[in-house]
């Protein structure tokens, strides 16, 4: 059996990285874990929870929950979870376009069975020596079937 996890976060960078904008500016897109260097005030973590197996007499299945952790610093003005709310929004268009569809393809290893939301959104706060950190935490489960 194959770990399915690696193509999916691929799936998931490969359809977020560079179609995500609030207010036309560029949300950028990090696996696990931004640079400190970077100045971005607001943007998406991407990593995965973890997986379960499904197999089967016949198949290997598994399913893959994939976080999305929407972070928006701010140092000062509006304090609201506007943004990260409209981004989590946007993510969940491209995702899952239509009640019976996804955005994610399969390959030649895996077969993508369903895409749905892995559970309720979270949203809270975290307060840094000079910024508030409003940050919004969405899960998709994706289960596939190794090829």
């Amino acid at each position: 059996m194959k770990n399915p996890t690696n193509h999916i976060l691929s799936e998931f960078f490969r359809i977020l990285n560079g179609a995500i904008t609030y207010e036309s500016t560029p949300v950028n897109i990090f696996a696990i874990e931004q640079d400190e260097a970077d100045t971005d005030n607001l943007f998406v973590r991407l990593y995965a929870a973890y997986t379960t197996e499904l197999n089967t007499k016949t198949n290997f299945g598994s399913k893959v929950y994939i976080n999305l952790d929407i972070v928006n610093r701010l140092t000062g003005g509006e304090r609201t979870e506007h943004k990260v709310n409209d981004v989590a929004n946007s993510i969940g268009q491209l995702i899952m376009p239509t009640p019976s569809s996804t955005g994610l393809a399969g390959n030649t290893e895996f077969q993508i069975v369903n895409v749905k939301s892995g559970g309720p959104s979270v949203n809270f706060n975290d307060r840094s020596n000079t910024d508030l950190i409003v940050r919004k935490i969405i899960t998709f489960e994706v289960t596939v079937n190794q090829l």
